[in-house]
């Protein structure tokens, strides 16, 4: 994407912009575009020195000229969730992360739900777009300050996220993503000038975003893949992206099916009523005592806790199960424990105090988060089903699956395969993908090759609605109880 090209400029006579454009194509850049600025800089950087090293973006079908004879340029990974925005500083010639930071998508302040934000995207656009463009402004200031660099060094920013969040960050109106037929307006916009879209980076800087295979998965998936190498690999393997929905891919280097569905927000964390991201406060994990029939938490920041994140909300469902607690519907069941009224007046639990001296009522689980976790559980592991439905393999016939980001580190594989999150296999094979979305997006950053490699897989994958497909109500049905049907009286 980004590389450095020695040009020598010869005293013979020729123009140079004729030299440089002759030079880029030798090396393979298709369609070089030397901006005015950069032809204004040639004559005085010329006049230094004969020879060169000229700053170049590359896009899938052009490449454009940022600097001649720079410092050290460096990159911009983005990975734009709907509810964090994460951020590395990269210098792509040596390889290297040289900062990373992270932020809460301001967006959120709008709506937490990324719906509300699509459907208001023709007439709100001010609200999202601009935010969030600050808010990634920032984050390079952040980026820069660490690294001891300045803003007007970082020459590209490359970014991928889901369908909805790549129009939102264009200020393109996605209005018509959860509308059938679920048009995208772009699917790979190419190229575009940082300054276009509102970045403060160096003045000729470019913005790539990562193509998206249809509306509801994004480039936020192929990074994933660029990262995990599931598409080269023989055997067949399953990535599951768990973000605003559930995206599932399963497939090998021959092929690569997909589907995804709305199982994301209960297992983020966002659907319970003491529920959050895993920062800190957020209890990420808990057993119960059938002792003292108390629970003990691991809380994130080692403070008192404040909410359950997803890998905490996901133990305290199973610890609730395996002890009899509730039944398979997510119903609380008679016992030890003393229940007492949610919001709307149904059974619920208080979990954990929020003082030490148990003064305070503390996290409270209600029966009807427990059914929008059983109902966001099953989406997700109705996901993966209908796609080993339509290929023919059997779940034992799966090599790998890939969890990607924050939450596929944070919970157990033996626990999700104990609620019927995912299919039963050895917990071996489920492998956790810390940032695999800035991974993916440093690989292509480092390896203008990769751009080809990235092409190829957006047109490789078959996209399977799920909305439509009659295999996949049936595995959610029957999903729609802990562990599913089949185990269930």
């Amino acid at each position: 994407m980004l590389r450095l090209v020695n040009v020598r400029f010869p005293e013979s006579g020729r123009a140079h912009l004729e030299v440089l454009r002759e030079a880029l194509l030798l090396e393979g850049c298709s369609n070089p575009h030397v901006p005015i600025a950069v032809l204004r800089q040639l004559p005085v950087q010329i006049r230094r020195s004969s020879e060169l090293s000229i700053a170049v973006v590359e896009g899938n079908d052009e490449a454009v000229v940022v600097d001649a004879d720079p410092a050290l340029p460096l990159c911009m990974a983005v990975d734009v969730g709907s509810t964090n925005v994460d951020a590395w500083l990269v210098d792509a010639g040596a390889r290297r992360i040289l900062a990373d930071a992270t932020a809460v998508n301001p967006q959120f302040r709008f709506s937490e739900d990324i719906l509300d934000r699509v459907l208001h995207s023709g007439n709100r656009m001010d609200e999202l777009q601009q935010p969030l463009v600050e808010a990634i402004n920032g984050l390079a200031q952040d980026l820069c300050r660490i690294a001891g660099r300045q803003v007007s060094d970082i020459y590209l920013l490359c970014a991928a996220g889901n369908t909805a969040m790549m129009h939102l960050l264009l200020g393109v109106d996605a209005s018509s993503l959860p509308t059938v037929p679920n048009t995208p307006v772009f699917h790979s916009p190419g190229l575009h000038r940082a300054v276009d879209v509102g970045f403060r980076l160096h003045p000729e800087a470019r913005v790539f975003l990562f193509p998206n295979v249809g509306a509801f998965v994004g480039g936020d998936v192929l990074a994933d893949l660029l990262a995990v190498g599931l598409h080269r690999e023989e055997e067949v393997s399953i990535l599951v992206d768990v973000g605003t929905n559930a995206e599932v891919l399963i497939g090998n280097r021959h092929w690569l099916l997909a589907g995804a569905g709305a199982a994301g927000p209960a297992l983020e964390g966002g659907i319970a009523t003491y529920a959050g991201r895993a920062r800190t406060g957020a209890v990420e994990a808990c057993r119960f005592d059938r002792t003292t029939h108390r629970f003990t938490c691991s809380v994130i920041g080692d403070v008192s806790p404040t909410h359950l994140c997803g890998s905490g909300l996901i133990d305290l469902v199973a610890e609730l199960f395996r002890n009899g607690l509730i039944d398979g519907r997510g119903r609380f069941l008679d016992g030890p424990l003393a229940l007492t009224s949610g919001v709307g007046g149904e059974k619920a639990l208080h979990v954990f105090s929020r003082s030490a001296e148990g003064k305070e009522p503390g996290l409270l689980i209600s029966e009807h988060d427990l059914e929008n976790f059983v109902r966001s559980k099953a989406g997700m592991y109705a996901l993966i089903q209908t796609l080993l439905s339509h290929t023919g393999i059997e779940p034992s016939g799966v090599s790998n699956v890939y969890i990607c980001g924050a939450f596929g580190n944070r919970i157990s594989a033996e626990t999700a395969t104990f609620l019927g999150m995912v299919p039963p296999l050895p917990a071996a094979r489920f492998l956790g993908t810390e940032d695999a979305t800035l991974q993916g997006i440093m690989e292509l950053l480092c390896d203008v090759r990769t751009l080809g490699e990235l092409t190829g897989l957006a047109e490789r994958i078959t996209y399977i609605d799920m909305n439509t497909d009659p295999v996949f109500m049936k595995h959610f049905t029957a999903a729609r109880f802990i562990p599913h049907t089949d185990s269930v009286e």
